[in-house]
């Protein structure tokens, strides 16, 4: 009885060292997992921050783009109100040469007419003498 129960103690010994055996290994492995999921949390993080700042690019090259887009709009927009102008200027100047030439048609007319009524008038008074 004696030689089972050291058999006994030793097989407890080796099952209380293999346990321990066992704890380590699945201590170190719970360790490995935990670095590997470190690493995996920081290249997720590492991953979103590039995502982050490539749609921050994406947004300035589209705000620049919009931008861009008013500008030429505005500067469209500017040219065409200048043209415009000056085509209106145009026209109000034609207008007012018109209107100018029309007044020296209807002056040189009156004055056609007076000088036609003073001759038709020194007309009658001649004839009007010759009786």
């Amino acid at each position: 009885k004696m030689e089972q129960l050291a058999s006994l103690e030793r097989q407890k010994s080796n099952m209380d060292d293999a346990k321990e055996l066992l704890d380590l290994e699945l201590k170190a492995k719970l360790e490995l997992l935990e670095a590997q999921a470190g690493k995996g949390r920081a290249e997720q993080e590492r991953i979103r921050k590039e995502i982050e700042a490539k749609e921050s690019a994406i947004k300035l090259e589209q705000e620049k783009a919009r931008l861009e887009l008013e500008a030429k709009q505005a500067a469209i927009l500017a040219d065409r109100e200048a043209k415009d102008k000056a085509q209106l200027e145009m026209m109000e100047r034609m207008m007012r040469m018109m209107e100018e030439k029309e007044m020296r048609a209807r002056e040189e007319s009156r004055a056609r007419e007076e000088r036609e009524n003073r001759s038709l008038e020194e007309a009658k008074l001649t004839a009007e003498r010759e009786r």
